[in-house]
């Protein structure tokens, strides 16, 4: 895809799912990044995006940005942050319950 990329005269772009909306930027615009993996589908990845424009809402809880990135890269929303975030804030609801 890169070489294609090049030959096509497109760039990488970074999009971000900011309140109120979704924003598209080149990457070379946007400082370091570390990739973490590759979406496989482009042309779905691209139909997520739109699809997510039209509802660009962000609740930190249940469609935060790394909600908005899974989704868009393989289907599932999901958010480890938030799943690690749970996990630490019942440990310590139990802790003090049963202090």
């Amino acid at each position: 895809m890169k070489n294609k990329c090049i030959r096509r005269g497109c760039q990488p772009i970074v999009i971000h799912q900011t309140p109120p909306t979704i924003k598209i930027e080149w990457l070379h615009e946007t400082g370091k990044w570390e990739v973490l993996g590759q979406i496989a589908d482009e042309k779905l990845a691209i139909h997520r995006i739109k699809e997510a424009a039209n509802n660009p809402t962000y609740d930190l809880f249940v469609n935060n940005c790394q909600h908005f990135a899974t989704y868009v890269a393989t289907g599932v929303p999901q958010s480890t942050q938030m799943q690690v975030g749970l996990a630490i804030a019942g440990s310590v609801a139990l802790l003090v319950m049963f202090s």
